[in-house]
């Protein structure tokens, strides 16, 4: 009985579907370079991919092509030297010069496809092949040398109606062996995402996505993007993707920085006098804090939560009449979250105060400076996409501040307007996360400069108890204005340096509303204790704190 190699070579018709299906196959290996594996419920358009079913239709071919059975072919069985399929029992082969193999598929709308083929030579022998689809070249090897079936995967994009795969293989020189197995074309998605209704951050981190898409990057972000059943699932994916967690980082460093200049423009003193309310002296002082800062979710940011458990401590000194000097030291401990990212911070600061009081008015300058080091997860969970990204960075500030106040007192009772200006420069390293499965970023370093003033009026009254000493409760209210209205980062996909990095802007509120509450208790040795609340109130913005702080003359 004659070997079925022999059959196939005999038969034209085997002949040409043999060498169709090796044409396919060589083609399909190019395409799927380029891409990710589909998932496996994706369709394969091709027909008889692997050449199972031994007929030319679906193929087409020139010449030469052949379907060759290698379980049922004596004469390959265990030889080596021969090509062997990548699967199942059949292959394309072209057995002579070489030819050209071609299936028509119909797409049912444009986008992104994978294509994949396998293919190998007998060993010895040096083959070219060109492969195309739709008239897209996507593959071409002039010096094709391995023995053993070598996958080919690329990314293309097509349109919708007729698509030509198309593969064209030469034996240099003379007439030898060659094999094309398992040709696929699966569609992958959208050559483009729609950007329709989304935010501006969503729409910048979208534009480079279709970058990566263009690029055929990061297809285990971009596939599972590209099967979000609506705009509203892919717009928060594309919010699990956001650096904006950093920016939150940079306006809670804001107000830390603005509490602790406040931090050092009081020292008080007991007295009886009709200037002893706003009287400095001299005192050491320790002052415990904790914050709560709330920035609500909008149309246009995710929104963030944070809490800072502060200390800090310091002294002033006199060190002329009327004039005094004061320095401090703070610790902060950060926790942040927004979305699904949080981050975890702790932050030194500094700072040094003079103050000038004549009489019943107080103006003071000062400096602070503060360095945070932050460690942030970004945890980004959509579809099947279930990946986090890592990064460490600094967050610092150097600020400037002045403070002026006036005492207004009648009785018992007194009024005090006051204000203060505040220039904050706050400064975020660069870094590049790690992890992420495709989604880590490098995130750009940036700098940015925030004037505040702040004018207010205190109101309050004091009491002296033969008892507990000198009790002073006060209220106080007013306005802060920001001359910027929000903090931009330049982001970009670290896994796809070539695409085009995106900004994000989270906009903060210019104008807030300011409130204090809190009681002195200063004892006959000098000794005080302030208990106090403050507040700051705004359309997307709600900042509280608690404080206790003690001091002790000297």
């Amino acid at each position: 009985m004659p070997s079925r190699k022999n059959d196939l070579c005999t038969n034209p018709k085997r002949t040409r579907l043999r060498s169709d299906l090796a044409l396919a196959a060589m083609f399909a290996p190019m395409l799927f370079v380029a891409l990710p594996t589909a998932s496996s419920f994706a369709q394969n358009l091709v027909q008889d991919p692997g050449f199972e079913d031994t007929v030319i239709v679906p193929w087409l071919i020139s010449h030469a092509w052949q379907t060759t059975g290698i379980v049922n072919a004596p004469y390959y069985v265990g030889n080596p030297a021969h090509v062997q399929p990548h699967s199942g029992d059949w292959f394309a082969s072209p057995h002579g010069t070489g030819g050209t193999l071609s299936q028509d598929v119909t797409l049912t709308k444009g986008g992104r496809y994978q294509f994949q083929f396998y293919y190998a030579v007998r060993t010895g022998e040096t083959w070219s092949l060109t492969a195309s689809v739709q008239g897209i070249t996507v593959f071409t090897n002039t010096n094709i040398t391995n023995t053993t079936m070598q996958g080919s995967t690329s990314v293309v994009a097509l349109t919708a109606g007729s698509a030509n795969i198309f593969f064209d293989a030469s034996f240099l020189p003379g007439s030898g062996e060659f094999g094309l197995d398992d040709v696929s074309l699966i569609y992958l998605g959208p050559s483009a995402l729609s950007l329709s209704g989304l935010n501006r951050n969503q729409t910048a981190i979208g534009t480079a996505v279709n970058g990566a898409l263009a690029a055929g990057v990061l297809t285990p972000v971009t596939d599972v993007l590209s099967s979000a059943a609506d705009q509203t699932e892919f717009a928060t994916a594309l919010d699990y993707l956001s650096p904006e967690v950093y920016n939150y980082g940079l306006v809670e460093t804001l107000y830390g920085s603005q509490q602790f200049a406040n931090d050092l423009m009081s020292c008080k003193v007991a007295g009886q006098d009709g200037t002893s309310i706003i009287r400095e002296g001299q005192c050491v002082w320790v002052r415990a804090r904790a914050r709560f800062s709330d920035f609500d979710h909008t149309d246009a940011n995710i929104g963030a939560r944070a809490t800072t458990g502060s200390f800090s401590a310091g002294a002033q000194v006199a060190i002329a009449p009327d004039w005094h000097l004061g320095f401090a030291a703070g610790y902060d401990s950060i926790s942040l979250s927004s979305g699904s990212a949080s981050s975890e911070g702790d932050r030194a600061n500094v700072g040094g105060v003079i103050k000038y009081n004549p009489g019943p008015l107080l103006l003071a300058a000062g400096v602070t400076g503060g360095w945070g080091s932050y460690d942030t997860d970004r945890s980004i969970v959509f579809g099947d996409f279930n990946e986090t990204a890592h990064g460490t960075n600094d967050i610092d500030y150097v600020a400037g501040q002045f403070h002026a106040a006036y005492l207004l007192q009648r009785d018992a009772f007194y009024l005090k307007p006051l204000v203060d200006v505040a220039i904050t420069n706050i400064s975020l390293d660069g870094m590049t996360e790690s992890g992420g499965g495709g989604a880590a970023l490098t995130v750009a370093g940036t700098s940015d400069t925030v004037v505040s003033v702040s004018p207010g009026v205190e109101f309050g009254t004091q009491h002296i108890s033969s008892v507990i000493g000198t009790i002073r409760p006060f209220v106080r209210a007013g306005l802060t204005w920001q001359d910027t209205d929000r903090f931009l980062l330049n982001a970009g996909f670290a896994d796809a340096p070539d695409v085009s990095p995106f900004t994000v802007s989270t906009k903060i509120d210019t104008v807030l509303a300011d409130v204090s509450a809190g009681v002195d208790i200063i004892n006959a040795q000098g000794a005080a204790l302030r208990l106090q609340y403050d507040g700051h109130y705004a359309e997307d913005t709600e900042i509280s704190s608690i404080s206790v702080k003690g001091s002790a003359k000297f």
